[in-house]
């Protein structure tokens, strides 16, 4: 793996890519960039690209909005003059400017964390040359923390995609539509098997892209990002060590206050992958399990779902 290859990690949303795109960024001269593909981040010093749709899905086919804005991004060179305009100030962007500048000159890595690029993944990796690692979460811990935030699935953006649907999707259209209908359990659980159906079949056609599950890293962060970091081409040192431990202690909480997800929240990660438990009751875990469970049968085991 080239030592300037640039980096993205990606999976569903609420699946720890925040986490593990910080955790890896530790490493020196990785510039993290934070979800260009998120229309309610739009920043577009890092990306002039738009997005019309949460989860847009980018091909050969529809890519020419597309290549040179987030080319752009992946070579941190920074649109000082889009930013300027958006913020109506001109100090910040060009600090910005200044910052991208030292990183691009220094050789850094870019690493894009991005759940909303899960369906693009491929696109990217074939463009750019990314290396991709997409992380995978047990589906009532996704159903729970997404329960916790109360936020529904965009079915209807997925819908307005006819490439997606082409390609991936059409077998679930039917259950999109009804979907907006649902209880919020039951339309994560749609959403956990449309994300994982696209990233199970990728793991098939690119065995060589990093799959990892957030409950394998959370057991055993120090020596599961050792590997990954070397997997990466990543230098890894004991200070890097010392902040991954600090960041997933048994002495952190369990869990975040309700409605916070800060990047720099620190948790106890192994006490973290069983929080479901307690927000999903046990008729939810049931629903769950019944949509997932074939799906989830790639991933985890029977004992992966002990309550």
């Amino acid at each position: 793996m080239s030592a300037n290859q640039p980096i993205l990690v990606t999976g569903a949303h609420r699946s720890g890519s925040t986490w593990t795109g910080k955790m890896l960024a530790l490493a020196p001269r990785v510039a993290y960039i934070h979800e260009p593909f998120n229309m309610d981040y739009a920043h577009p010093g890092k990306c002039t690209a738009h997005f019309p749709y949460r989860f847009t899905y980018i091909t050969t086919e529809n890519e020419a909005a597309y290549r040179q804005p987030l080319r752009r991004t992946i070579g941190l060179h920074y649109n000082v003059w889009p930013e300027v305009r958006q913020r109506g100030q001109l100090w910040p962007p060009l600090r910005d400017t200044l910052g991208f500048g030292a990183m691009r000159l220094r050789r850094y890595r870019a690493l894009v964390k991005d759940p909303m690029a899960v369906f693009s993944a491929a696109w990217l990796a074939q463009r750019f040359d990314m290396a991709v690692v997409v992380v995978i979460r047990h589906p009532a811990a996704f159903a729970g923390s997404i329960k916790r935030f109360g936020w529904h699935s965009p079915f209807h953006e997925l819908l307005a995609q006819p490439l997606l649907l082409r390609d991936w999707l059409h077998p679930f259209a039917a259950e999109m539509q009804a979907a907006a209908a649902w209880d919020i359990v039951d339309q994560a659980a749609l959403m956990w098997q449309l994300v994982y159906t696209v990233v199970r079949g990728c793991q098939e056609r690119y065995p060589h892209w990093i799959f990892v599950r957030h409950e394998t890293l959370s057991r055993r962060p120090e020596a599961e990002f050792a590997a990954l970091y070397a997997r990466l081409g990543l230098p890894f040192s004991p200070a890097i060590a010392a902040q991954i431990r600090a960041h997933t202690s048994p002495q952190n909480p369990a869990s975040a206050p309700a409605g916070e997800s800060a990047p720099g929240l620190k948790l106890d990660s192994r006490a973290n992958i069983w929080n479901w438990r307690q927000r999903l009751t046990a008729a939810e875990i049931a629903r769950v399990r019944a949509r997932t469970e074939t799906l989830a049968g790639h991933f985890y085991d029977a004992a992966d779902w002990d309550v």
